[in-house]
């Protein structure tokens, strides 16, 4: 075995293409970070609609990140239910998607005191995410909560 020659490894600077969505194409030189030019970023206060089993809501800003054709939002959210059972409600999207399946958003959010988990998921007739949970009562509840979609 020869150790007299060494080996030159080559590193290929070629663009990555984040995503392609409602026509939009994102490309990312991983050696010039500054060439993302689809993350977007921001704050919205988004509207809360098709409410069952709520007496009262308010709505805090939240938190979104676009990169390409995901949307990702983080917020909080406090909901009084009318009483115990099943709670639905709609907030509206940062960036606007034809949401065509239930499936075209996941999420999550919780109220840690009371251990109460709600899902998310996609309401493809309003093109809205919809929060669902069980009340165990009327309580006005604090909860935080994260999901993604895709831009169709």
């Amino acid at each position: 075995m020869s150790t007299s020659s060494a080996f030159t490894p080559t590193v290929q600077q070629s663009p990555v293409v984040l995503a392609t969505a409602a026509g939009v194409e994102g490309t990312v030189n991983p050696y010039n970070p500054a060439s993302a030019s689809v993350v977007v970023g921001g704050t919205y206060t988004p509207a809360i609609s098709s409410t069952t089993n709520v007496a009262s809501s308010t709505m805090f800003s939240c938190h979104y990140m676009r990169v390409g054709g995901i949307v990702t939002v983080s917020g909080a959210v406090q909901i009084a239910a009318t009483a115990s059972g099943g709670v639905v409600f709609n907030l509206s999207l940062p960036v606007a998607s034809n949401l065509s399946t239930s499936n075209d958003v996941y999420g999550l959010g919780a109220n840690t005191n009371d251990s109460i988990v709600m899902r998310v998921e996609s309401d493809t007739a309003n093109d809205k995410s919809t929060f669902s949970y069980v009340a165990i009562n009327s309580i006005n509840r604090y909860f935080t909560f994260s999901f993604t979609y895709r831009i169709i």
